[in-house]
C-alpha cells in the first residue's frame, strides 16, 4: 500500500513580514444606516451577515452599502485581491458614524497557493415583529482544522473571530471541534471565502 504524505502544520492569522505593500489603505466609514469607503478598484468586497454573502460594488475607488444585520447584531466585510493576503473586519451599526482605517493588502508570497477565509460566527433568526438577521457572537481563538489534498493544518482566530490560511490548491474538508463543518476549494493566488457557524441564536 502507498502512503501519500501529510504535511502538518499550524498557522496563527497570516501577517507576511516580508513582500511590499500594494495599493494604498483603505478606509470605511460605519455608519447607523450605511457602510461607505475607499479602495481601489481591482479589489473586491464582500460582506456577510451571517446568512447570506454579498458582493460590494466599488465605483471611481469608492464604495457604498446599507447595513444588512439587524442594528445590534455583527456583520463582517472582507476585502480581497488575487496574489494577495485578504482582509476582514467585523462591526455592527453604531449610534455614531466611526472611521476605520485598514492598511493595503500584502503581496502572497506563494502564488502558486491559495488562500482560505472566514469567520467561526453564531447567527441570528428569527422575530415575531421584525425578522432578525445578523451575527451575534464571533469566535477568537477558536482552532479551525483543515484537512485534505495529502494536507492537515489548523487555522486559529484572531480577535474578529477570522480565520487566514494558505494552502495548495485543492479540495479540502473544514473541521470545527469534532464534527464537519463545510468544504472549500482553493485556487491557484485565489481567496476562498469559507465561513463556519457555530451553533444559532433564536428570537421569539
Amino acid at each position: 500500500m502507498r502512503l501519500e504524505p501529510i504535511i502538518s502544520c499550524i498557522f496563527f492569522l497570516l501577517l507576511p513580514l516580508t513582500n511590499s505593500c500594494a495599493g494604498v489603505a483603505m478606509t470605511i466609514q460605519n455608519a447607523p444606516a450605511y457602510i461607505e469607503g475607499t479602495a481601489a478598484g481591482d479589489i473586491d468586497i464582500y460582506l456577510f451577515n451571517g446568512h447570506s454573502i454579498t458582493s460590494v460594488k466599488i465605483s471611481a475607488g469608492k464604495f457604498r452599502t446599507s447595513h444588512t444585520a439587524t442594528k445590534g447584531l455583527y456583520e463582517v466585510v472582507f476585502f480581497t485581491k488575487r496574489n494577495f493576503y485578504p482582509k476582514a473586519v467585523t462591526l455592527k451599526a453604531p449610534e455614531r458614524p466611526q472611521d476605520i482605517k485598514i492598511g493595503p493588502l500584502k503581496k502572497m508570497k506563494n502564488r502558486r497557493r491559495g488562500i482560505l477565509t472566514g469567520v467561526v460566527y453564531k447567527p441570528v433568526s428569527g422575530g415575531k415583529v421584525s425578522e432578525h438577521t445578523g451575527i451575534s457572537t464571533v469566535y477568537k481563538g477558536e482552532k479551525v482544522h483543515i484537512a485534505g489534498n495529502g494536507v492537515s493544518c489548523s487555522a486559529i482566530t484572531d480577535e474578529s473571530g477570522v480565520f487566514t490560511i494558505e494552502l495548495p490548491e485543492g479540495e479540502y474538508d473544514i473541521i470545527l471541534g469534532a464534527g464537519k463543518a463545510g468544504k472549500a476549494t482553493i485556487e491557484k493566488g485565489k481567496t476562498t471565502i469559507e465561513n463556519v457557524q457555530k451553533g444559532m441564536v433564536l428570537v421569539d
